[in-house]
């Protein structure tokens, strides 16, 4: 029979984080909530700030620490820290420090990341009239406590799955950076390879100015309204109006939130619809190439739709579906994800407290347009780029998938 410990119980240090400004510079990285995602943090992208001796000694993270979000949707997100940057952890943050002599502080890691764990949450944060808990609360969350050796064993189990995990994720990542840097090459620095193949700018192709900007011959801007066939749009739809309510399981609702840094996160933790609530919602369904824009809170994230295309276009999200006549989905995704196009995006922003963009101004912006011909020799290279980062979030969907179950069993 496996007993249970409160999570304090096996803490030798219980801390709430540094309060500071996050920071392009600084002597020490500087980990908050939203660097959280999906129980990972990408290290590139945690910014900075300046601590003193004392405060590093304080607020330092050490291996096997577990911080856990404390306020806001993101109650309960938690991360086990593994890696070799040095960082402090922001004030939203909880540190559970584990006593190694008790458990395998991955062990409880893993089992922060189960259905026991977020029970335990979602539990919490529904008796409060505000979302959050604190360190005494949860704290009070009952860990399933085997004997050390059995704790080590489990963590040596699911490392096996973590590791495969991680190097997707690696993939993935050199994957969206060489996209990236072939945009750059082909559409910004204008050296995609002419007739000849040739570096097209190098070798002393033909520009010419606009507003001050050199582009090749042949490159028009056009408005956004002259380049897509539909932006599906869902603003103020919800549920109720149509009849219906969220549902505990069914088709995922996609919403602004749930999209960030070009992928899918929180997948679990999204509203979910009926089928026939959806054939009422969707009319017009999400198809392969469709480009998902968040329209406020934030404005500018995006997702390139591929392989999993089932979903409800929910609150604060824009479905742009490109003329293919005019211009490519892969090439329009880069173009209005990277700055060239996320500037003008950006620029036709309002609101006072919230900022976000209305359909009628995103037709409006304008959009850099290269001959089809190009944009279908850089298709050749990048969709199937684009295709096998989808293909690997997949199967880490999958592995972790694989990695609950697998708790669940563990614990039991």
């Amino acid at each position: 029979m496996i007993e249970f410990k409160a999570l304090k119980d096996l803490c030798s240090d219980i801390a709430y984080g540094y309060t500071d400004s996050a920071s392009d510079t600084g002597n020490i990285k500087f980990l908050r909530i939203t660097d959280i995602v999906n129980y990972e943090v990408n290290w590139d992208t945690v910014p900075f700030c300046t601590v003193s001796e004392k405060e590093r000694e304080q607020y330092l993270l050490k291996y096997g620490d577990i911080v856990v979000a404390r306020t806001g949707n993101t109650t309960g997100v938690n991360y086990t820290y593994t890696s070799k940057e040095e960082a402090v952890f922001a004030s939203y943050l909880i540190r559970f420090r584990i006593n190694k002599l008790i458990a395998n502080p991955l062990y409880v890691g893993y089992v922060m990341k189960s259905s026991l764990w977020w029970k335990f949450v979602n539990a919490m944060v529904s008796g409060s009239a505000q979302k959050g808990i604190n360190a005494n609360q949860l704290g009070k969350f009952q860990v399933p406590l085997p004997k050390l050796d059995d704790q080590n064993k489990i963590v040596k189990q699911l490392s096996l799955l973590d590791k495969a995990i991680i190097n997707n994720s690696s993939l993935i990542k050199n994957l969206n950076e060489y996209s990236k840097l072939l945009f750059y090459k082909w559409f910004i620095d204008f050296n995609f390879p002419n007739k000849d193949g040739m570096e097209y700018k190098k070798s002393g192709g033909a520009m010419y100015e606009r507003n001050g900007e050199m582009l090749p011959v042949g490159w028009k801007y056009k408005k956004v309204d002259e380049i897509v066939d539909t932006i599906i749009d869902h603003r103020g739809k919800t549920p109720k109006k149509l009849g219906g309510d969220w549902s505990d399981e069914g088709i995922i609702a996609l919403s602004a939130k749930i999209v960030k840094d070009g992928k899918l996160v929180n997948l679990d933790k999204a509203n979910k619809v009926s089928r026939e609530l959806y054939e009422k919602w969707m009319s017009d369904k999400l198809a392969e190439g469709d480009i998902l824009m968040t329209s406020e809170a934030p404005l500018g994230e995006f997702y390139f739709i591929l392989i999993d295309k089932e979903y409800c276009l929910s609150q604060r999200l824009f479905a742009i579906r490109a003329n293919t006549s005019e211009v490519l989905p892969s090439y329009l995704y880069l173009e209005l994800s990277q700055p060239r196009g996320l500037k003008k995006i950006i620029a036709r922003q309002s609101g006072s407290t919230v900022f976000g963009i209305r359909q009628e101004e995103l037709r409006k912006v304008e959009v850099l347009v290269p001959s089809v011909s190009i944009q279908k020799e850089f298709n050749k290279l990048v969709f199937p780029i684009l295709k096998k980062v989808r293909m690997c979030e997949k199967e880490n969907a999958n592995l972790t998938e694989l990695r609950d179950l697998l708790i669940k069993k563990l614990i039991n």
